[in-house]
């Protein structure tokens, strides 16, 4: 399955539209009508178990990338590695669609938790996190903002200009967002 197929990120935005509209068809009249009520309160339900299947399926594909276990041969850790910068992305992109189209924190915690463990395991191999770097370059600003957070303490020298690029590019959207906080916390007051 290729990463467009994983994120599903169309079917995620269908989703949240029809809840929105189904939302919207709750208003005073509608407590009056107790069917009407039931039909909506039961779309919404369809509605949020489809999309939680989809993060199911999401978590599932992630556990299967992510190889916490060295190998002996080279060519088998190299694979590895490669599946855990994957990994990476693949939840750098999952925390945008929380984000920005789902609009839950919560969802982009867990992205960002499954993120933070890559890390560490991608510590292991090397801990200056140098197969973190080419994302730096990575054409999606959540993938670059996530990639540079990630190297802020053992390359701010390359991390700090793509945060500020991206902040001053996104500013509203998860990315921006990510960089904001980052500069913030290094420069000690939010950038401008």
């Amino acid at each position: 399955m290729d990463m467009d197929e994983l994120l599903q990120e169309e079917r995620i935005e269908q989703l949240m539209q029809e809840m929105e509209r189904t939302l919207g068809e709750l208003k005073p009249d509608a407590l009056d009508d107790l069917g009407k009520m039931r039909r909506l309160l039961s779309r919404l339900s369809e509605l949020d178990r489809e999309q939680k299947a989809i993060q199911a399926a999401q978590t599932a594909s992630l556990t299967g990338m992510v190889d916490d276990q060295p190998r002996a041969d080279p060519g088998a850790e190299t694979e590895r590695v490669a599946r855990l910068v994957r990994a990476f992305e693949f939840t750098a992109e999952l925390g945008r669609i929380a984000d920005d189209v789902i609009c839950d924190t919560g969802i982009k915690n867990h992205w960002t938790d499954q993120r933070g463990r890559i890390v560490t395991i991608l510590d292991a191999v090397d801990p200056q996190r140098r197969h973190l770097v080419p994302l730096l370059e990575h054409p999606l600003p959540d993938v670059r903002a996530c990639a540079a957070v990630s190297l802020m303490k053992v390359m701010p020298e390359r991390a700090l200009p793509v945060l500020r690029a991206v902040h001053d590019s996104h500013r509203g959207f998860s990315a921006g967002w990510t960089a904001f906080f980052v500069l913030t916390m290094h420069d000690g007051k939010p950038p401008s």
